[in-house]
């Protein structure tokens, strides 16, 4: 077997594969035997014809073509593990030499992964600072009115609705969704509409109806709608008072078994301190990233970079379909393809670095974390859980969890 490897640039190889006709006679029998297995000929037993009668039934080529498969599947991966070639997607075959009793050649085009020359990412990461955040009293005030809030007794009312009210409201514009209906709720005056809205519902009672122009901000979202002016027709369905409960132990105990109303803000501030340092982490993840990214030059592998740009298109659809605006994909191609760009150099770099720090991801980190999903979201099913997926994340965090050791030790 000759398998002599091209590569054409960074990403991209061809193979030129060749079996002289002894070794391509091997598999020439193996394809006959499969063949004999599929097909029945008179006076046989399925898959016991002698070979020269299936030859003569089924035809040279169409055994040649079947040996041709199974000498590609069997030797393909074999060339890929012996050449350390990092593969990515299927591999494309071009035969160029098939006829009975001569060799066998074909080329194999394949993608590969670029080799990634890293700079002193040690160095880097260790100048990068992990910045410190402190929480605040006014946090956890605001996490506790948001709790006295959610456990809030509601009366409805025939009052005018003012601030600090529960309403219920249905309303269209022309200019959303082609007008049609849409119902919310929320604490008026808390609700952060466009300028004017909740204005609007101010001194209303319930059954009430209202025809307003509001203008929405120029930094507004939808960049369909920033600026604009909109027409609303607005009725409100309910009002109603929001009768606090008293922030005591007694609230406190039905929160979580606290002993007391100071041991509830204790857990709030961990829990908000906890929130922010993951948040940080977060921030730092990025910030070594792009540190280590500014001094890489890689060549991108196109097949991956429009995969992710697929993805992330379906993701920017996805959101426009939850935010109820209209998607335009032309708008979109340019930002979808930096980003690709960008976070496959990031796997890329994490990939490389993840080689040198020696991380491995075992099958049982990949079975702990899909039980830990499964039994974090009931509605999963395993099957539906990708393991690769799981596998990439795992990899990457544990990459990075070498990073922010190696941060941790020099500061």
């Amino acid at each position: 077997m000759k398998a002599e490897i091209k590569k054409q640039k960074e990403t991209k190889a061809e193979i030129d594969f060749e079996l002289d006709w002894d070794e391509f006679e091997v598999y020439y029998q193996k394809a006959i035997n499969k063949i004999s297995q599929k097909i029945s000929l008179d006076g046989f037993r399925q898959g016991k014809a002698p070979k020269d009668i299936v030859e003569q039934k089924v035809g040279d080529f169409k055994i040649l073509e079947e040996a041709a498969e199974i000498a590609l599947q069997e030797n393909y991966l074999k060339i890929i593990k012996e050449n350390d070639l990092e593969v990515i997607g299927p591999p494309q075959v071009e035969v160029i030499k098939l006829a009975k009793g001569n060799e066998f050649q074909a080329k194999i085009k394949i993608n590969i992964l670029p080799e990634v020359n890293l700079p002193d990412y040690q160095k880097i990461v260790s100048k990068i600072e992990k910045k410190k955040s402190k929480v605040e009293d006014q946090e956890i005030e605001e996490t506790i009115k948001w709790i006295q809030k959610s456990r809030a007794n509601m009366q409805e009312t025939e009052n005018k609705a003012e601030k600090g009210n529960w309403v219920e409201i249905e309303y269209q514009s022309p200019q959303i969704e082609n007008n049609k209906l849409l119902e919310d709720s929320f604490i008026l005056g808390e609700a952060k509409l466009i300028p004017g809205f909740e204005e609007a519902i101010e001194g209303m009672k319930k059954n009430e109806e209202k025809d307003f122009s509001a203008q929405f901000p120029k930094e507004y979202f939808n960049k369909e709608l920033s600026g604009k002016k909109a027409d609303f027709k607005l009725k409100i369905k309910a009002v109603k008072i929001m009768d606090l409960p008293e922030l005591n132990d007694e609230l406190a105990k039905t929160l979580g078994n606290f002993e007391s109303f100071e041991k509830l803000k204790e857990n709030i501030r961990e829990g908000l301190a906890l929130e922010k340092e993951s948040q940080q982490k977060e921030v730092w993840k990025d910030d070594i990233l792009k540190a280590i990214s500014d001094e890489v030059k890689v060549e991108m592998p196109e097949i991956l970079v429009m995969s992710e740009k697929e993805r992330i298109l379906h993701n920017f659809e996805h959101e426009a379909e939850h935010h109820k605006v209209e998607f335009k994909k032309e708008k979109t191609e340019k930002e979808a393809l930096e980003m690709a760009n960008q976070r496959v150099k990031n796997y890329l770099i994490l990939k490389e670095i993840g080689k040198k720090e020696g991380i491995e991801v075992s099958e049982e980190d990949i079975e702990e974390e899909i039980n830990r999903i499964l039994a974090s979201y009931p509605q999963t099913k395993a099957q539906e859980i990708d393991k690769e997926s799981v596998k990439s994340v795992l990899y990457n965090n544990k990459a990075f969890e070498k990073l922010y050791a190696i941060n941790s030790n020099n500061h």
